[in-house]
């Protein structure tokens, strides 16, 4: 291959579809044997020499400057990159990066400015490499060069644990105690390493056992955390603080429980370290031994006094803790060694409410053996049995009910457990509940039943289950439920629910106490699944609530078109008013809905009709500045000079609120410039009171009256024109 390349004088830097060039791959595939033929050959070549002995034999003398040039012009013949000595050095090639640097010296390049920072160094490093670490610094390279990350090869070097680099570098004068961005140094990381002939090095050359990172971390907390006994013993002989904290308080005692590492905290406790300390939230090593399970090293810091009772900020403690993750042999250990179970914390919940959320029936059942309340309430009202049902832990809920909890004790807004479980879909725990005499028909402050709610969050066993429940109990539903049940499936769309209740009876029209039906509230929320069902079973397509709406209006007021469309398209009446006088068209006009606006035309409604005079789709749309609106409804046939109850027109609307567009067309179209409103304006006087000025002007140029203005109006009139 090389041959042929050679022969054929291929150009030896042209790169591939990688951007990689020939030798790049030579490098990186190791075939140190093809470096020096591709050299000789592209580089100081037959032409180069004869042209060298020519000018010798002619003794023709070159400037230094020229000889300069021509060795550079024939180096730059091979393009040597960055990548080449990256790949020379972590290939642990010495011979290729010397033949590298015969050509082109990349510290000269780096000083030029060109092709970056190398790095050459914290590379050699990297790659365990003493030779080629000595040959760079021969060669000049910055021993305290840093890599992006800010570390140097002494940090490197300690990370990969190579003593032999270490103690080279530190002999050469590298700055022992550089830290990376994050302020991590050479031991720190040595230390979280477990690289013990590195740490005794450094130590032994003088490094600072005190520094910390930016989080406040120093090397004993670090090697606590990671388990290495040999170096926090070390540290500690070597003068490091015991007590130290990083800035959250905490200490190398708290990093070794909460990584449960046994030996490490015999040391730190054989010297004396604080077992009672707290970090930044109050949390002792106890604490972050009892959440990890521990027992052993539970049991020893008990030995070596620590505090069983003793709070966090939140007044959590360490049975809270061990409750909260299932472990049961600490727990007993904690209990039998003081720890109150009756303690709350802030939230006011305690061991056996927080063991009853997490699902531990062991735990649960140790905490009742020694005591525990289970009618015990957090400070919202939340029992065991509660948390228990909410999350589905059948085997709780009878263990607390066996055990005295009251099944139909009401927490927070009169919330049992029995309609946590209906919220939560937890049937197993609904079954549970009942089996143990909940009661189906309690109400909660908003009225709720558990039958509603499981209702509400579209939980169809549980509707199913309770309603088979009362049929058995012989317990028929009050109207009341029935209804409330019924719309709150509309309500939430839950078609599965709704076609469920009305098999088995539910009245489809009856109204709440605002006089909407099912159909309306599922008109509100745009469910058209469910109002097709309810319409497929006769629900009253043109029933009105209270304030006289129908379903179609609370489709359009919603904005909801699928559905208006369906309920236009099922004989809904286009034309029907609320008791404001407002039809469909109207809340169309209003909403702005233009397509809507020509289907309900397309379907019948009228446009000009006003009873009561309220207003009309034309004067709601000037009002609006909705042009397209406008340009329909007159398309259409709407009476441009319709007052409403105030005798107000579109025109006086438009010029109130600055519309000019629609002032122009309504003009065009036939609008009376001088209709007066029931308190005596024009359509003049609005603009002129508004400031309007390009709207009074078109006015007065299509004939409106300037002679019926009051004194204030006349002085805004002189100001405009």
């Amino acid at each position: 291959m090389l041959k042929y390349v050679l022969d054929h004088h291929i150009n030896i830097n042209f790169e591939d579809t990688n951007g990689k060039k020939f030798l790049e791959y030579t490098i990186f595939n190791k075939n140190e044997s093809y470096i020096k033929p591709i050299i000789e050959h592209y580089i100081y070549d037959v032409p180069f020499i004869i042209q060298m002995i020519l000018f010798s034999k002619n003794r023709i003398a070159i400037p230094s400057r020229q000889f300069k040039q021509i060795i550079h012009n024939e180096k730059d013949k091979l393009h040597i990159t960055k990548d080449m000595y990256f790949s020379s050095i972590n290939n642990g090639s010495l011979y290729t990066l010397k033949q590298l640097w015969k050509i082109h010296d990349p510290l000269e390049l780096q000083k030029l400015g060109m092709d970056g920072d190398y790095e050459l160094l914290t590379s050699a490093a990297k790659s365990n490499n003493l030779e080629i670490v000595k040959y760079l610094l021969e060669k000049g390279v910055d021993i305290n060069e840093r890599e992006k990350h800010g570390m140097t090869a002494l940090i490197v070097a300690s990370i990969i644990g190579n003593v032999d680099i270490v103690k080279y570098l530190i002999e050469q004068g590298i700055e022992i105690n550089a830290q990376e961005r994050y302020g991590w140094s050479a031991l720190m990381y040595a230390s979280q390493d477990g690289n013990e002939e590195v740490v005794k090095c450094l130590i032994d050359h003088g490094i600072n056992l005190h520094q910390k990172d930016i989080e406040g971390w120093n090397a004993l907390m670090i090697a606590s955390k990671n388990g290495h006994e040999k170096i926090v013993n070390y540290l500690i002989d070597c003068g490091i603080n015991v007590n130290s904290r990083n800035k959250n308080h905490l200490n190398s005692l708290m990093t070794a429980c909460e990584n449960g590492h046994r030996e490490v905290i015999e040391c730190l406790v054989k010297h004396r370290i604080n077992v009672n300390e707290k970090d930044k939230y109050g949390t002792t090593a106890l604490m972050f031994a009892s959440e990890q399970g521990n027992v052993d090293i539970v049991n020893f810091l008990i030995e070596k006094g620590a505090k069983v009772n003793d709070k966090d900020k939140h007044g959590w403690n360490a049975l809270l803790n061990a409750c909260q993750n299932g472990h049961t042999d600490v727990v007993h250990c904690l209990i039998k060694n003081g720890a109150n179970i009756h303690k709350k914390d802030k939230n006011g919940w305690n061991a056996l409410i927080v063991a009853s959320k997490y699902g531990y029936q062991e735990v649960v059942e140790a905490l009742i053996k020694y005591g525990a309340n289970v009618n015990v309430k957090t400070n919202e009202g939340r029992t065991a049995l509660i948390n228990a049902a909410r999350n589905g832990y059948t085997a709780i809920i009878d263990c607390l009910i066996k055990h005295g909890a009251n099944v139909n004790y009401k927490s927070w807004a009169g919330i049992t457990a029995l309609m946590i479980a209906c919220e939560y879909g937890n049937l197993s725990s609904v079954q549970c509940l009942i089996e143990h005499g909940a009661n189906i028909n309690v109400r909660n402050e908003y009225n709720y039943t558990a039958l509603m709610i499981a209702s509400r969050n579209n939980q169809i066993e549980i509707v199913r289950y309770l309603s088979e429940s009362e049929s058995n109990i012989n317990q028929k539903s009050e109207e009341k439920e029935q209804w409330s049940t019924l719309i709150l499936a509309a309500q939430h769309g839950n078609e599965e629910i709704v076609e469920y209740l009305i098999q088995h009876g539910y009245n489809i029209n009856k109204k709440c106490s605002r006089g909407c039906t099912a159909l309306m509230v599922a008109a509100q929320f745009g469910n058209l699944n469910v109002i097709k069902k309810l319409v497929e079973n006769g629900a009253n397509i043109n029933d009105k609530c209270k304030n006289g709406r129908t379903a179609l209006m609370y489709s359009i007021k919603y904005n909801h078109d699928e559905v208006s469309k369906y309920f236009i398209e099922h004989d809904a009446s286009v034309n029907d008013k609320d008791n404001t006088g407002w039809s469909a068209l109207m809340y169309a006009t209003r909403n702005g809905n233009l397509g809507l606006i020509q289907y309900l035309i397309n379907y019948g409604a009228k446009i000009n009709e006003s009873e009561k005079n309220v207003t009309s789709p034309l004067i709601i749309a000037s009002e609006k500045g909705d042009i397209e609106s406008v340009l329909c409804l007159l398309e259409k046939g709407a009476d441009v000079n319709i007052k409403n109850k105030h005798g107000q027109t579109a025109l006086m609307g438009a010029s109130r609120y600055g519309y000019c567009d629609i002032v122009q067309y309504l003009i065009q179209n036939g609008a009376n410039v001088n209709a007066l409103n029931n308190y005596g304006y024009s359509s003049l006087m609005y603009a002129t009171k508004n400031k309007h000025k390009d709207i009074v002007r078109y006015l007065i140029k299509h004939g409106a009256n300037t002679i019926k203005f009051s004194d204030y109006i006349k002085i805004c009139f002189k100001s405009l024109v």
